[in-house]
This record gives structure tokens, C-alpha cells and sequence, in this order.
């Protein structure tokens, strides 16, 4: 059987979680961090990736890699932090935004489930873009700079949002979309309404608008995501 690890480094701890080839979970494994100092975070990467092979029986050369992904308020992707990890562990690393690696959980495991291509939606506190083709996040399609979104102006970014989304669904041609925002998954209603609004703007045969499952949840998963589809 063959692994991949993802990594999730917040400000003040980092988890670490094993999956096979196929995206299902295997082991976790997390750890308090005390202050930014990449040395650090990485012998505590790689203990964590010596506990989960030691669970899991399993050889070094098994694991396609290692995917970590960083909070952005920290400042680790100002040093070595990939070589450094590389150098102590002997895998692949591959390093990627909490953004991307969501949109990558969502893809392999989420409502993209069984989908390549699709296109991702930030509509909580920032309206941002990412669009996903042949399961890699793409570079250069999205020229669309993040917004930050006000409560007292939810109707223009609505309209901002559409725009956008009309413009990208064209060049990017997604076999599915997926928005995360503040609301219920479950709620019905809620997705029925934007689903209606979306369609007003943009004719009925555009992709419906299905809501994340994942979410920030699958940020480990995300990770071990860049290790698999790389």
C-alpha cells in the first residue's frame, strides 16, 4: 500500500495526518508549537511523520510525500521551509495556501467528489477564486483579486460574485462548482435561493452551486492532495 501525509502548521500547534492513495483517513497526529521557528516545526514534522509510519507499519519508501500547507500569518515560506523539511524526512514535499489545499480536499473527497475539474469558491469573509483542472490547482487563470466582503454591501459583492463567476465558468469550464460560505450546507432553502439568483444572472444551463462538505476540516486532507495529484 502506498501513503501520502498532509500537514496543517497554524500559528501555534501543527497537525499531521496519514491517508491512503484513495483519500481515506488512516492516523493523526498533533503537537503544541511554541513560537515561529521553522527549524523547529520541521523536527516536529518529521516526529510526526516517524509516529504515523510506526502506526501504520509502514516504510519511508511507501509515502509519494508530504503536503504542508501554513496558516498565512505565519512566515515560514520566507525560508527553506520545503528543503529544510526534504533534507531531515528524504520525501517530496510539497508546499501549498489553506485556500488551495480546501479546494483540493473538496475535489478528492467533498462535493467535487469524482470530478478533475471544478471550480472553487471562498464567499465567507473574502470573495476569492480557485479553479482546479486535472485535480492541480491553476496558475494564471484567475486574475480576479481577492475581496474583502462587507455585511452593509452583501448585494454588490452578489453582483461582484456573479460577474466574476460568469467570466471564470467560461475560461475554466468546470465540471462543477463549489462556494463555501457562513451558511448551513443543510440548508435547503438558503442554496435554493442562491442557486435561483445565480441562474437569473446566468441562464439556466450553467453548473448549480454546490456547497463545500469539508471545508476548513479538510485542510490535512488537502495537503496529502498535493503529494497524490502532483
Amino acid at each position: 500500500m502506498e501513503y501520502a501525509i498532509g500537514v496543517h502548521i497554524k500559528t501555534n500547534s501543527l497537525r499531521a495526518a496519514m491517508y491512503d492513495t484513495r483519500g481515506h483517513y488512516l492516523h493523526f497526529w498533533g503537537k503544541n508549537l511554541e513560537g515561529q521557528d521553522p527549524e523547529l516545526a520541521a523536527k516536529e514534522i518529521v516526529a510526526g511523520i516517524n509516529h504515523l509510519l510506526g502506526y501504520r507499519k509502514a516504510k519511508t519508501e511507501e509515502v509519494r510525500g508530504v503536503g504542508i500547507t501554513l496558516d498565512g500569518s505565519i512566515g515560514f515560506l520566507k525560508t527553506h521551509f520545503k528543503e529544510m523539511v526534504e533534507g531531515l524526512i528524504g520525501l517530496p514535499v510539497f508546499l501549498d495556501s489553506t485556500f488551495d489545499c480546501v479546494a483540493l480536499a473538496e475535489m478528492w473527497q467533498g462535493a467535487g467528489w469524482g470530478k478533475k475539474d471544478l471550480l472553487f469558491i471562498d464567499y465567507r469573509e473574502v470573495l476569492d477564486f480557485r479553479v482546479i483542472r486535472d485535480r492541480k490547482p491553476v496558475r494564471g487563470v484567475n486574475e480576479f483579486k481577492p475581496v474583502t466582503l462587507d455585511p452593509a454591501y452583501r448585494d454588490n459583492t452578489g453582483q461582484i460574485l456573479w460577474r466574476q463567476l460568469f467570466r471564470l465558468i467560461k475560461e475554466a469550464l468546470p465540471e462543477v462548482i463549489i462556494i463555501i460560505t457562513k451558511h448551513d450546507p443543510d440548508d435547503k432553502s438558503f442554496w435554493a435561493d442562491l442557486n435561483r439568483s445565480w441562474q437569473c444572472y446566468a441562464g439556466e444551463e450553467v453548473p448549480v452551486l454546490l456547497p463545500a462538505e469539508l471545508g476548513d476540516d479538510g485542510l490535512t486532507l488537502g495537503a496529502a492532495a498535493l503529494a497524490i495529484f502532483r
